[in-house]
């Protein structure tokens, strides 16, 4: 298989479209790294420019003593496919219960 060649600002651009999940969504670098190879792309830098090979410093565990003392929320989308006009998916997550509630949402403002 030949794969064409970018160039620096073509190889940025595809990036931006992968990771706008115009290439469905990725996982890691690894996976970003083969989704641009097998849609027919390349550049020289491709595998080594800009790859984190661990964290900056150790991950450490988030812990909670009691329901609701650790929470987390995280906005989701934009989504196209919701008919009512919601774009975006709010989800709440309380980190000692692991009780999750989501809501779809009209605007990610």
């Amino acid at each position: 298989m030949l794969l064409r060649c970018l160039s620096n600002i073509e190889a940025a651009q595809a990036v931006g479209e992968a990771h706008a999940r115009i290439c469905g969504a990725h996982q890691s670098g690894a996976k970003l790294h083969f989704q641009i190879k097998r849609i027919g792309y390349y550049w020289p830098t491709i595998y080594h420019a800009n790859f984190i090979h661990q964290p900056p410093e150790p991950l450490h565990p988030t812990s909670a003593g009691c329901p609701f003392y650790a929470c987390g929320l995280d906005m989701v989308g934009p989504m196209l496919w919701f008919k009512e006009g919601y774009t975006y998916i709010l989800a709440a997550t309380d980190y000692f219960s692991k009780c999750t509630e989501a809501k779809p949402i009209m605007s990610g403002k």
